[in-house]
């Protein structure tokens, strides 16, 4: 995942997570002081867009969990391939429909493994907690829950244990380092430590 995230060329903040899984977050707050400007101006943060990019030519799913104003959004990406994507409007009347819901579970599901879509059909149909109805897909998914602070407040992983940072870097820079030497550690002095 580290080496993914290289080539994204913003910083970002990776946690474990339970399964074997990863989170990610963009890092703004780690960018060194005359590097934020710029990064906001190419890149926005917009992590959808980041995980197109970190996606490509990986197997696995990327998952974008986001919170847009009062509505939240889950968008899937494979091979830098959007997948699926999910909004749970603040309105209810916004709700999907049945089939479209349905839809869309099955392809979460089976990106996951996961042999019933319906429990995940149901999360998406929900109208009346947008935050809770994302933690409801994750564990229908079978996914860790989204980290304490998700929807509340900028950069929730700045609290997990084991959070690490992977400073932005050129792309030519972030190819050199990840095939330098086959070693996947970072150089000295290449990683902030976990924000607390």
């Amino acid at each position: 995942m580290r080496e993914s995230v290289l080539l994204a060329g913003t910083t970002m903040r990776l946690a474990p997570a339970r399964g074997g899984r990863t989170f990610v977050e963009t890092a703004p707050s780690a960018d060194p002081p005359a590097r934020k400007s710029v990064r906001k101006a190419l890149l926005g943060g917009d992590l959808v867009r980041l995980a197109r990019t970190f996606s490509r030519g990986e197997k696995w799913p990327v998952l974008v969990a986001a919170k847009e104003g009062d509505d939240y959004t889950l968008t899937l990406y494979r091979d830098g391939s959007l997948l699926a994507a999910h909004t749970w409007r603040s309105d209810p009347s916004e709700a999907p429909t049945q089939q479209e819901a349905a839809q869309r579970a099955v392809v979460l599901a089976e990106a996951y493994g996961v042999a019933d879509h319906r429990p995940v059909a149901a999360a998406l149909r929900g109208a009346d907690s947008p935050r809770r109805h994302v933690g409801e897909a994750f564990e229908a998914l079978g996914l860790p829950p989204p980290p304490a602070g998700f929807g509340e407040r900028v950069e929730p992983l700045a609290d997990v244990p084991g959070a690490q940072i992977v400073v932005r870097r050129s792309f030519l820079g972030a190819i050199r380092e990840t095939l330098a030497s086959g070693s996947s550690s970072p150089a000295p002095g290449d990683e902030l430590p976990p924000l607390r």
